[in-house]
């Protein structure tokens, strides 16, 4: 995953990937704002 894609959670819903360290996540979410998060636990958004 890159910064800058836009990725879907199953509880976080859909956001946009800020940071990427090794296979950790800063995602800022659209309705639950900034999470760090396992890149497994996202999938890339349709």
């Amino acid at each position: 995953m890159r910064v800058g894609v836009r990725v879907f959670h199953d509880k976080f819903g859909y956001g946009t990937v800020t940071l990427q360290e090794g296979n950790k996540l800063e995602i800022d979410f659209e309705t639950a704002g900034p999470k760090r998060v396992i890149d497994s636990f996202v999938k890339l958004a349709d």
